[in-house]
């Protein structure tokens, strides 16, 4: 290895100066709601961010946290640029693991603050250190915070199943936009689209509230659209739900199904996109159980079955008349 490779980096980046502001803050013990707030929305801003706190949180783990660095009297930043070498690869490989789908540090218990992200056809299981169990489906990321008696995740975009360790002196909270969903005891999945939000009871109680608008008292059975200012709830048979839900086996379920509506579902969980050459063929209608991932047998459906014409070209599933 060179003199180069041993080298310490000469200085810290912007992202890595402030990850390290956001470690020496918590430290001090004071993290009022708007500091984490603040700091939610500073990793949100990009991957980047997330990357670069989770290597500079090494490298301060590795020193023994700030407390110890006061004792010895080592610089903080002059630990993290010096342990910057030892954990580049680490955080590296949760990227290349990430980028392909799959979620850092599946099935352990979930520290605060962290974000966990799932890729284009992810399916993944998330085990929280209180006893609740995440399922996040393709496209999902969220932010898990238990700290204290606080117990919450906050939806970015996709879709997650939630099985909750139910305690009453620590209620867990959910929130997706405007929309907050507090556990009563329960499993619920909750869909984040553009507009709205989707919530669906399977077990238990749960509370949904917006802004301007009364909160409902969620049932086994009952599927509530939320938008900015109004809440809907329907009552669902246990075979709807199942259909609801049946991204959790790994299968989409269509029962007198539009092709526009089946077509929305695969492009969800696949890159090869399925399109649709009008609204003539878009509302032809569809029945039948397929895996999320195997668009190619409902195109031979379309073809066989439907009659339609099937073309494959750039990427995409062209189907007509």
């Amino acid at each position: 290895m060179s003199e180069q490779e041993h080298a310490a980096p000469a200085g810290m980046n912007g992202a890595e100066e402030q990850a390290l502001d956001w470690l020496m803050k918590k430290d001090r013990g004071v993290w009022p709601e708007e500091e984490e707030a603040a700091f939610q929305r500073w990793l949100a801003q990009s991957w980047s961010n997330t990357v670069t706190y989770w290597r500079v949180e090494a490298a301060w783990s590795r020193a023994g946290r700030l407390s110890a660095l006061r004792q010895t009297g080592v610089a903080p930043r002059e630990v993290v640029k010096s342990a910057r070498r030892h954990t580049g690869l680490k955080i590296a490989a949760v990227v290349a693991v990430a980028a392909v789908g799959g979620l850092a540090y599946l099935l352990q218990p979930a520290p605060a603050g962290r974000v966990y992200a799932t890729g284009l056809g992810g399916h993944e299981t998330l085990a929280l250190a209180d006893g609740t169990k995440i399922e996040l489906n393709t496209n999902t990321s969220v932010r898990v915070l238990l700290e204290g008696n606080r117990r919450s995740v906050q939806i970015e975009s996709g879709e997650a199943f939630f099985d909750v360790q139910h305690d009453a002196t620590r209620p867990f909270t959910v929130t997706a936009g405007n929309a907050r969903i507090v556990d009563l005891g329960t499993q619920f999945a909750v869909r984040k689209d553009k507009d709205r939000l989707r919530v669906t009871l399977v077990e238990g109680r749960a509370e949904l509230s917006v802004a301007n608008s009364k909160p409902e008292q969620l049932l086994p059975g009952d599927v509530a659209l939320a938008t900015a200012k109004s809440i809907s709830v329907k009552r669902k048979q246990s075979y709807s739900l199942e259909k609801e839900l049946s991204w959790r086996r790994g299968v989409l379920i269509f029962d007198n199904t539009t092709l526009a509506d089946a077509a929305a579902q695969f492009n969800r969980y696949n890159r090869t996109k399925l399109v649709l050459a009008n609204d003539a063929v878009a509302h032809i209608t569809v029945g039948g159980t397929f895996a999320t991932n195997d668009v190619s047998a409902f195109a031979r459906v379309a073809k066989g079955v439907l009659g339609l014409r099937v073309e494959h070209k750039n990427g995409t599933i062209l189907v007509s008349r």
